[in-house]
């Protein structure tokens, strides 16, 4: 029998670019959030091959799919002699910085665990996701916000019980990662890893949370999830202090521990949204400067929605742009009005 699947959007909240890798990739401190824009997956076995089928003639059937890329990682480590039958079905743009492709990959390994009744942990599925792609561990966690490290690929949920409004825009544009990485430029005066070497290594995860103050909330469900599963404690998080303002909260004395942005962090999103939005530490995106520079037509999305007085930033590396707003009613009033004026693909989401 098939199965039916959802696999959500995300936005980066905050995103840093901390340092480059010794494998071509970078370092990065990203804030994700979860949203009700969804791909529609459907997944049966088969005998003894890998289908993609997808509505989307920009989406590759082979193996540049991370779709396929998923199937075929999961069947190989597991040792199962059989194939799948993958549809997708397209709702979230293509290249557009809101991590599509990794969500239907993620999609895909939580899915071929359930077909083949594997019932593996989460912990035993992300290593394949990050050998797929940097977003991919983010999307098996049961979480609607999260920190994100390394390549984005080391995971800390964060329980905050806080939904957002968003109207999003994709200006019908692709923008490649990889293009806009190679333009980044290391502040080296970044304190992320000063900070860290402050912070206790020992401290365990669960212990991190209770400082933090991220402990009181329930966990929302989402189709193709594993369930509630055990995390391992992960000892240590990088934390940048380098936007850190006096205007609510006086810089953090390092040497106390990892009680400063994440604090910060959790303090605004449970407050109002006016106060988070007006918090310019909160919604920051490194890449975003080179986004508008190389695609005006990003940057007048970006103009027009900060005409109508809405905060807005460029989700990962673009061309999205998102805005967060007080309420639904708020954010169909603008996209009506957008809708009218500007052939864009516009959204109207929630946090999820």
């Amino acid at each position: 029998m098939a199965l039916e699947l959802l696999s959500p959007a995300k936005v980066n909240l905050f995103l840093d670019v901390i340092s480059k890798r010794p494998d071509g990739f970078h370092n990065i401190f990203t804030v994700f959030e979860r949203i009700d824009l969804f791909d529609r997956i459907v997944m049966d076995v088969i005998k003894d091959e890998i289908i993609i089928e997808t509505d989307n003639k920009d989406i590759p059937r082979g193996k540049d799919n991370l779709a396929f890329k998923a199937a075929e990682l999961f069947l190989k480590k597991f040792r199962v002699k059989k194939g799948l039958h993958i549809r997708i079905n397209k709702n979230i743009p293509v290249a557009a910085g809101l991590g599509g492709g990794s969500s239907d990959a993620a999609t895909v390994l939580l899915g071929a665990n359930r077909l083949f009744g594997l019932r593996l942990k989460k912990s035993e599925l992300i290593p394949l996701a990050k050998k797929i792609g940097s977003d991919v561990a983010f999307f098996l966690e049961e979480t609607s916000f999260a920190i994100g490290e390394g390549r984005g690929d080391i995971i800390t949920p964060l329980k905050i019980n806080k939904r957002f409004w968003h109207i999003l825009i994709y200006p019908n544009i692709k923008v490649y990662t990889k293009d806009i990485y190679e333009k980044v430029k290391i502040d080296k005066n970044n304190t992320t890893p000063m900070f860290t070497n402050y912070c206790d290594k020992r401290i365990k995860l669960r212990n991190l949370r209770e400082k933090l103050n991220l402990t009181h909330s329930a966990t929302p469900q989402k189709a193709g999830s594993l369930g509630s599963q055990s995390r391992p404690a992960k000892s240590g998080v990088s934390l940048n202090v380098n936007y850190l303002r006096k205007e609510n909260i006086e810089n953090p004395d390092v040497s106390s521990g990892p009680s400063g942005y994440t604090n910060m962090l959790t303090k605004y999103i449970h407050g109002s949204i006016n106060t988070l939005l007006n918090h310019n530490t909160i919604i920051y995106n490194k890449l975003e400067k080179i986004v508008l520079e190389k695609f005006s037509l990003v940057r007048q999305v970006k103009e027009i929605l900060e005409s109508y007085g809405i905060k807005s930033l460029v989700s990962g590396s673009g061309p999205t742009v998102f805005g967060l707003l007080n309420s639904r009613k708020e954010a169909e009033l603008i996209r009506e009005k957008l809708s009218s004026e500007y052939d864009w693909q516009i959204f109207l989401t929630r946090t999820c």
